[in-house]
């Protein structure tokens, strides 16, 4: 993609000028940027007007101009700031909540011929351009309001702007450069997703998958003389036809997620075969996550899929942190003895890559496998991309206020407008003869929610009866139930 560094002038334009200005202001003291000197409204008037003209290098010829009409170091910082601001404010026109004004209602400002160009730059390759080992992208999330400039009670940069956001192009993993990889998927109905008809209240299904002691293999497999744990569905557990009949009882949703090491590969591309021939399939479907064909150093991948209604495969997201089991819950399954006290990792290899993936009838997406749900990458990432939605699969015996999930859902949506939705099966709560019926979902929604009708850090708790075939759980946003921990079942 164009990087604005590049010496040819065709480079030059409102967007290489904004990631220009944005790594000058980050430079700069959070405290500096607070006290810089603003120019009037005939400054934000004038750089608006020069941005939205079609020349991308008039317009940014005439947008430094601006910039350097400054006499002091703090006044030019303060021009600097102004000018993404101008930029910020014609991004608006092409940002995904521009498609959610109702036609007619609104005069529609023209969109200058560069920032088209952008537009169909981004369907293709995710971003509107990548420099420095950054991405520039829409400021999310893509449906709802954006944070607010005050919003850290604190100056921040990205807070600023609702329309653009230069976010990192990889993550720091332990040292580690994971790349990040955003896609963007259209609205039609082959290989995209359709449209939320209601922003905000959607809605989600809960769906376990593994219900019981029979349902979950779990076996023991050692590598250099240590024992690693291995979870996957028994072979008499009919994974598609157990989660399409999930499907049927809650008729129309538009989320459906399953959870971790509950499905096969094999399971995966029959479900999106079968999706298809559904009358009210959802608009998203995260069909849980699976022990995958491929494999690395004799371990395979522990993979989730994202499927859309017609069983499209969207993408695939690798867990990149396996997790480990306590010695005294293996001993209690009869992988090791009472004597053996080390933790067992997980029997899967790590991923090497983190998608973001940007449905613009949809909301932005990300999938954060259990433990990678705990890792500091999740809030680096959260922080600057903002999704609409956090997926998070998770094996486990369930959730409750006072567990790791719930805590730090909490801690996690201090930062962002983002809903996270986390779905364990029950199977492991029967093996470790955990109290039932335990949670099986939950969701969580901003502690300080940018939306009127929304309540702040809104959460939920959904349990599913174990004692019925197939269990599931369904809710809606903003629906009954949101100011306690409740429950709706479909049955």
């Amino acid at each position: 993609m164009t990087s604005p560094s590049a010496a040819d002038d065709a480079d030059r334009s409102p967007a290489t000028l904004f990631v220009k200005c944005w790594l000058e202001a980050e430079q700069e003291r959070a405290s500096d940027r607070a006290i810089a000197l603003q120019p009037g409204e005939d400054f934000r008037v004038a750089g608006v007007r020069i941005a939205e003209q079609g020349n991308p290098q008039i317009a940014y010829d005439g947008l430094e101009a601006l910039i350097d009409r400054a006499r002091s170091r703090s006044q030019r910082l303060g021009n600097l700031l102004a000018t993404m601001a101008a930029i910020d404010h014609v991004f608006l026109r092409i940002h995904p909540r521009a498609a959610i004004v109702p036609p007619g209602r609104v005069a529609r400002p023209p969109i200058p011929y560069w920032l088209r160009d952008l537009r169909d730059r981004r369907a293709i390759e995710g971003a509107y351009l990548e420099s420095s080992s950054r991405l520039l992208v829409p400021r999310g999330p893509l449906l709802r309001t954006a944070r607010n400039a005050e919003a850290s009670c604190a100056d921040s940069l990205a807070d600023r702007f609702a329309a653009l956001c230069l976010a990192p192009a990889q993550i720091d993993f332990d040292g580690q450069a994971v790349p990040i990889r955003v896609l963007n998927f259209g609205s039609d109905v082959i290989d995209g997703v359709s449209p939320v008809p209601l922003p905000g209240r959607e809605r989600i299904a809960f769906v376990p998958l593994a219900e019981d002691d029979t349902d979950l293999e779990v076996s023991r497999i050692d590598h250099g003389g240590r024992p690693f744990i291995r979870f996957a569905p028994t072979a008499a557990l009919d994974v598609v036809q157990r989660m399409i009949d999930a499907v049927g009882i809650t008729g129309q949703v538009e989320m459906a997620i399953a959870p971790e090491l509950v499905t096969t590969p094999d399971g995966i591309e029959t479900l999106s075969h079968q999706l298809r021939t559904l009358a009210a399939a959802p608009n998203i479907t995260l069909a849980g996550t699976a022990n995958t064909t491929e494999q690395r150093s004799n371990q395979p991948f522990n993979e989730a899929v994202i499927l859309n209604s017609t069983g499209s495969v969207l993408f695939r997201q690798r867990k990149l942190w396996p997790a480990s089991f306590s010695a005294d819950d293996a001993c209690k399954i009869g992988l090791v003895s009472d004597t053996h006290t080390e933790r067992l990792p997980e029997n899967n290899a790590s991923g090497a890559e983190l998608f973001v993936a940007d449905f613009d009838g949809f909301g932005r997406v990300i999938v954060l496998i259990c433990q990678d749900f705990t890792h500091e990458f999740a809030e680096h990432i959260i922080n600057f991309y903002q999704p609409d939605w956090v997926l998070v699969p998770i094996l486990d015996h369930g959730f409750a206020g006072h567990r790791w999930a719930h805590k730090r859902a909490f801690a996690l949506s201090q930062n962002a407008q983002s809903r996270f939705v986390a779905v364990t099966s029950s199977s492991l709560a029967h093996l470790l003869s955990k109290p039932l019926p335990a949670a099986i979902g939950m969701a969580v929604g901003p502690a300080t929610s940018e939306e009127a009708s929304d309540t702040d850090r809104a959460s939920i708790l959904l349990t599913a009866d174990p004692a019925r075939s197939p269990a599931v759980a369904m809710t809606q946003w903003r629906g009954p139930g949101w100011s306690q921990v409740t429950v709706e079942l479909y049955k």
